[in-house]
């Protein structure tokens, strides 16, 4: 798997300017990609639940009180891209509901999230590492050499591949049916939260 500082040279000499040795050199190129590197990671790993970037964390209850009908909030992982589902210690899931960032439930916990996190490039496939190569490739010839049509094109073809390459990869696990149960649809759109008790 190639890393980081990998890709960024594989773009480097595909558009004739020199290889960076680390990501921190302050290099012309490296200031106009690495911006663009953050933006395109976060797209591509976000658009898709990834099988590479699926982890399972505990979550506990906070002392943030919950809006009715739930009674307990937890705090997801600031570094999840997606919630997928919510369990309770025994396996088994449970119904929530999320908003800004807090799972709420009628469980004390603690529960365990599935979450996808945007994973560091080292664990990416080749396949997926090679869509964010091109497209990195795409906006260098487009931004650095103002071969605008040249980068248009690898950038469609890259967009065109990441389609597959999330095909390919939904059909190594099944997709999970996120659990929004009972409780759930019983206040699905009536749900608002408790006033202050001091007004």
């Amino acid at each position: 798997m190639a890393s980081k500082i990998e890709l960024l040279r594989a773009v480097a000499s595909a558009v004739g300017d020199q290889p960076p040795q680390d990501e921190n050199e302050g290099t012309p190129f490296l200031l106009q990609i690495l911006p663009i590197w953050d933006s395109i990671v976060s797209d591509f790993t976000t658009r898709h639940a990834w099988t590479w970037g699926t982890q399972l964390r505990v979550i506990t209850a906070t002392v943030v009180e919950p809006p009715a009908p739930w009674e307990y909030t937890f705090a997801l992982p600031v570094d999840r891209t997606l919630l997928r589902d919510v369990f309770d210690e025994n396996g088994e899931g449970v119904d929530y509901d999320l908003e800004e960032g807090s799972v709420y439930a009628m469980l004390a916990g603690p529960l365990y999230a599935r979450i996808n996190v945007a994973a560091d490039a080292g664990v990416w496939p080749g396949d997926f590492a090679k869509v964010v190569q091109d497209t990195l490739e795409g906006y260098s010839w487009k931004g650095l050499r103002d071969e605008k049509q040249i980068g248009a094109n690898m950038i469609a073809n890259a967009e065109a591949r990441l389609t597959a390459v999330i095909a390919r990869d939904r059909n190594q696990k099944p997709r999970q049916k996120l659990n929004r149960g009972t409780v759930f649809n019983a206040f699905k759109g009536t749900l608002s939260r408790r006033k202050p008790l001091d007004g």
